[in-house]
């Protein structure tokens, strides 16, 4: 006990105690003026843990250099000094190497030159992707006991993600793509989320954060309380309460908040701009409501009641099949949110796209118009997204090229971005185009290793490359996730059909079968593929396909078998046959689908060759000007290419001729 307290004795006489201590306060306070330092200039934060790790690890040095040197007078260094300083030294710095040799210790920001669509070459400065901060927001809870405000719990995330989208420092999951992971986890957005799984789909999505809330509404108070998780750990971070009576005031607090409690640099906030959310959305709740409304149609499997003056809709499903109620629904939601806010840019983009795609409604144009003018109100993301969708519709090649390139310029890790560059390579003119879209998908299965469908994806475009393996590679590491999925294998079995292996193809087919049995269409897939490579007679298979024909349940499955019958007689040389069948795929199309649809049928080249055979070429020319007047872009750009096959097959060469250049530049186009 004695030797012990002697050696402390030694140590307190020898000052050793009172010089460390000196040395961790200033090591304290250099921290804290590198920690400011950081903040103002936008320095690495690195460099705190930097300036840490290396004054902790001098320690032994100072220790010893106390213990020698610590009592008044002059000490001379001894031995051990000599040899264990300089190791000290040595070992600190190495260590110091490994650990932050990876890390950048630069700045926090970096200037970039972007070509912008007008070909002038502007200077961006944006975070690095290193210091960016990325977060999952998630829908919040209803606490009103009201479900006329369950638009709110998408609605409010989306204003937050709006909000965010200002700042080039946070990058977030859109409200899609976590649906995507939720409905892959088996729940739907209806469902309580376990905090378990928001923070295993966090980390799925490499996030480093997380946030979710709750609302309810009293005395005309929106009062939401939200909680910023960290991924890694699940650990909450910050609990925060905002009470607001206009709810576009309360999410632009919340933004603010948030920014704060992630870390944003002091000095960046100060020196960017933040609008209001309601500058850059949509001022009027009603309009608001209305347009999530729409989204969570659209978008999601979702139920919900309204009830506003304009409207009253009683549990509405959205199911994604178009039916002519599910588009007057959507319609309707949408032409109201644009009657209470005429400004309101996102409705008329979603509206724009439901009268092009789904109505035939030309007045889309003067949507686009209004959304072209206004397009400098919205975020710098939402911008580029329009744009890139704007220049697709009306053609223009290059520029939807250039959005695309500038979209992943300024954010690298988003999805979204990736994928409209990867569609800008897939519709080019280029040997090596099905290598860039890869590429492309490949870079997002980095961002987002469990976005699994882009095996599918991928599988497809080596499949375009006639890079058959590859294809049955990726094809099969999708099958081995989702393996109830029948329509991978008939995948795999068309690529087998194409590399001529037969009996493979035919096996691929017949597990998709087993698999689904209740599909019409795999089971006329291993029909055709059974007869196609003579493993089947002729008299049988009409047989086996007209017992197809009788199990159909719905317009599709029978419209299939029809093509199969169609196709059947062609390939037997029996054309009036055969043209039984397409006047009955005509009908069919016309009912399901339009009547712009039947036109498409009827003027493929298959169908083309009967009308050609039957000698009834001149009602085709009936077809096609009914087509060439009534179709939309960006189909119109087709109207050429049908031209082009109505003159070969009416044998009018010299009109043929004259209409190649401008049918070739329409398939480009679309």
């Amino acid at each position: 006990m004695s030797n012990k307290n002697s050696f402390f004795n030694n140590l307190v006489n020898r000052r050793v105690p009172y010089i460390l201590g000196i040395y961790i306060a200033g090591c304290w306070t250099v921290v804290q003026i590198v920690d400011w330092i950081i903040g103002r200039y936008l320095i690495s934060p690195h460099l705190v843990d930097l300036c840490l790790a290396t004054m902790v690890s001098f320690i032994p040095s100072v220790c010893l250099i106390a213990y020698y040197h610590g009592t008044p007078g002059r000490d001379k260094w001894q031995p051990i000094e000599k040899v264990a300083i300089p190791l000290n030294i040595i070992v600190s710095i190495i260590m110091v190497i490994i650990i932050f040799s990876p890390k950048d210790l630069g700045a926090q920001i970096e200037s970039i030159n972007i070509e912008d669509e007008s070909g002038h070459v502007v200077q961006k400065v944006i975070p690095k992707n290193e210091f960016r901060k990325k977060i999952a927001t998630f829908f919040f809870e209803n606490e009103t006991n009201d479900t006329t405000f369950n638009w709110l719990r998408y609605g409010l995330p989306w204003l937050c993600d709006e909000d965010i989208n200002q700042d080039l420092y946070i990058s977030h999951i859109t409200q899609s793509d976590l649906y995507y992971k939720i409905e892959n986890a088996g729940y739907n957005r209806s469902n309580k989320l376990p905090l378990s799984l928001k923070m295993k789909i966090s980390q799925s999505l490499n996030n480093q954060y997380f946030l979710d809330g709750s609302f309810k509404i009293i005395d005309d108070n929106f009062i939401v309380k939200t909680n910023l998780y960290n991924t890694q750990n699940g650990n909450l971070i910050v609990e925060n309460r905002f009470v607001e009576t206009n709810i576009f005031t309360l999410v632009d607090k919340l933004v603010k908040q948030l920014k704060i409690d992630l870390d944003i640099p002091v000095q960046y906030l100060e020196t960017t701009k933040d609008l209001p959310v309601s500058s850059i959305t949509t001022d009027n709740i009603k309009a608001l409501a209305l347009y999530i409304k729409q989204e969570l149609f659209v978008m999601y499997d979702y139920k919900y009641n309204a009830a506003d003056s304009n409207e009253e809709i009683n549990e509405v499903a959205g199911d994604l099949v178009w039916s002519e109620t599910d588009r007057n629904l959507a319609f309707s939601l949408l032409t109201n949110a644009i009657e209470q806010d005429k400004y309101f840019l996102h409705a008329h983009e979603r509206l724009a796209f439901l009268k092009m795609n789904t109505l035939g409604d030309p007045t889309w144009k003067d949507h686009w118009e209004i959304i072209l003018k206004g397009i400098d109100k919205l975020t710098d993301r939402t911008k580029f997204s329009y744009k890139r969708d704007y220049y697709m519709i009306i053609g223009d090649e290059e520029l939807y090229k250039k959005i695309a390139l500038i979209y992943v310029q300024l954010y690298p890790h988003d999805i979204e971005a990736h994928n409209s560059l990867a569609d800008v390579y897939r519709n080019e003119n280029n040997p090596k185009r099905y290598d860039n879209v890869i590429n492309e998908y490949k870079i997002m299965l980095d961002i987002d290793p469990e976005k699994y469908d882009l095996y599918k994806k991928i599988g497809h475009a080596y499949n375009n490359k006639n890079d058959f393996d590859s294809a049955i590679q990726y094809y099969k590491k999708y099958s081995q996730i989702f393996v109830d999925d029948a329509d991978i294998l008939s995948n795999i079995a068309g690529v087998y059909l194409r590399r001529g292996n037969y009996q493979q193809s035919i096996s691929s087919l017949e597990a998709a079968v087993l698999l689904s049995n209740e599909e019409i269409y795999l089971k006329r897939s291993l029909l055709h593929h059974k007869y196609y490579s003579n493993n089947l007679d002729a008299n049988q298979y009409i047989k086996d396909i007209n017992i197809l024909l009788d199990k159909s349940k719905n317009d599709i499955d029978s419209m299939d078998t029809y093509y199969s019958l169609k196709d059947f007689y062609i390939h037997s040389g029996k054309i009036k046959k055969s043209y039984e069948y397409v006047k009955k795929i005509a009908v069919m199309h016309k009912n399901k689908f339009g009547y712009i649809s039947s036109m498409d049928f009827i003027l493929d080249k298959e169908q083309l060759y009967i009308y050609k055979n039957l000698n009834m070429m001149d009602s085709v020319k009936t077809y096609l000007e009914y087509y060439e007047k009534h179709t939309v872009p960006p189909y119109d750009n087709m109207v050429p290419y049908m031209k082009c096959l109505y003159y070969l097959y009416s044998e009018n060469y010299e009109m043929l001729a004259t209409t190649i250049d401008a049918a070739e530049s329409g398939l480009a186009d679309f």
